[in-house]
């Protein structure tokens, strides 16, 4: 979990946040899923979550990104409890119904283009094949 700032962002500019992260993401392993938050409640808000293949690169990009900026503020990164993001996700706000809004207490995920999301995953599929 990484927690980055994205009030008052165009879809293009979400679309550049999106990218910029999972790029990162990928340096450290193979990344299966990726899960930015759009509640507006304090222990969600701006949450990153990055499922790894391997719990090691889970470790190596906790203990990396801990280090980093981003927007002229330090990032917070843990490893969660979470296994499974489709259990953590509010299927209320992909219907749009969620009666909570932004004080849910289920991930309210704000999600990229199609085409950015299947750009990327075909780029980390490819590089991760030529690893191993």
């Amino acid at each position: 979990m990484v927690n980055f700032p994205q009030e008052g962002m165009s879809y293009e500019e979400f679309d550049e946040l999106y990218e910029d992260i999972y790029s990162e993401a990928c340096k450290y392993g193979s990344v299966r899923s990726m899960v930015i938050c759009e509640n507006s409640n304090v222990h969600l808000k701006g949450n990153v979550y990055l499922y790894y293949e391997k719990e090691q690169d889970a470790q190596d990009a906790k203990d990396a990104f801990n280090t980093r900026w981003y927007d002229e503020r330090p990032l917070y990164s843990d490893l969660t409890h979470i296994s499974d993001f489709r259990e953590a996700i509010c299927r209320k706000h992909d219907m749009g119904t969620c009666e909570r809004g932004g004080d849910c207490n289920f991930m309210h995920v704000k999600r990229p283009s199609t085409k950015l999301r299947i750009e990327l995953e075909k780029a980390q599929a490819k590089k991760w094949q030529t690893k191993h």
